[in-house]
C-alpha cells in the first residue's frame, strides 16, 4: 500500500530542505498571502496527487485537505481578508508561476515575478540528501549519465527539433547514483547529448569531496597494548 505524502515527508524530511532553498524578494512581507514555505509544499504536494499542469490549481485552492498537508493556520479560508479569496485558502495558478519562472537573477526592483532561488544551494541539496541516505559515507560509487527528451508543447525559449526523438523537446541531463538523484539540468536539443556532462561530473565530485571531508568520523576505539 502506497504512502500518504504526508507519512513521506515525516519519514524523509527532504520537503523541509527544498523549502528554504528559496526566497521572496517581494518587499512587503505583510501582504504576502502565502510564504515560499506554503507554495512550494502545494506544487509538491500537488505533484505526489497527480496534479502535474498549474491549472489544476485553479481547482486544488479550494481543497481544505490539501491546505492541511501545506500547513495553512485556515485550511477553509474563511478568515482571508478580501471577500473574493474566501474560501480559497491555497494559491492559484499565476501566484504559483511566479514559483517556477523567475528569472534567475530578479530581485525586490522586479516588477512582478520575484521568488528567487539559491541555484549554488540547489546544487548541494542533491549532494546532501545523496550522503544522508547512508549511515556512512561510500567508499565508492557508480555514476549513470542520461540525455532524454523532455517534450515542448508550446513555443517556448530554447525550442528546437530534434530528429532522434522526431518532437520539438528540451534534451536535460540526469546524473544518477543507483536511485539517487545528483544532477538534473535543463537543456536545449540542439546540442550533443555529451555536452557538459563533463563540468557536472567534476562539480559533482567536488562536492561529494567536500561534504565527506566535513563529515565527523567516530572516535578511533584505542589499540590493545602488544604482549
Amino acid at each position: 500500500m502506497s504512502e500518504a505524502p504526508d507519512h513521506i515527508e515525516q519519514r524523509y524530511t527532504k520537503l523541509e530542505q527544498i523549502q528554504q532553498l528559496g526566497h521572496d524578494a517581494y518587499p512587503h512581507k505583510f501582504e504576502r498571502k502565502h510564504t515560499v514555505e506554503e507554495l512550494v509544499g502545494q506544487r509538491v504536494y500537488g505533484l505526489g496527487l497527480g496534479y502535474e499542469d498549474l491549472n489544476d490549481h485553479d481547482e486544488l485552492r479550494h481543497d481544505p485537505m490539501l491546505a492541511v498537508l501545506v500547513g495553512k493556520a485556515d485550511p477553509t479560508g474563511q478568515t482571508r481578508v478580501r471577500e473574493r479569496d474566501r474560501g480559497k485558502a491555497l494559491a492559484g495558478k499565476s501566484t504559483l508561476n511566479r514559483l517556477e519562472l523567475t528569472p534567475v537573477r530578479a530581485n525586490a526592483k522586479s516588477r512582478y515575478k520575484k521568488i528567487t532561488v539559491d541555484r549554488e544551494a540547489v546544487n548541494q541539496f542533491f549532494v546532501d540528501v545523496f550522503l544522508q541516505s547512508f549511515r556512512e559515507p561510500p567508499k565508492r560509487i557508480v555514476l549513470d549519465l542520461d540525455a532524454t527528451d523532455d517534450p515542448i508543447h508550446g513555443h517556448q525559449l530554447g525550442r528546437f527539433f530534434h530528429a532522434y526523438y522526431k518532437n520539438y523537446c528540451y534534451l536535460p541531463l540526469y546524473i544518477f547514483c543507483g536511485e539517487h538523484l545528483l544532477c538534473a539540468r535543463l537543456r536545449p536539443s540542439d546540442i550533443d547529448a555529451s555536452a557538459g556532462s563533463v563540468k557536472e561530473l567534476d562539480r559533482i565530485g567536488s562536492a561529494l569531496t567536500a561534504s565527506v571531508s566535513e563529515t565527523p568520523r567516530p572516535p578511533e576505539s584505542p589499540k590493545s597494548p602488544q604482549g
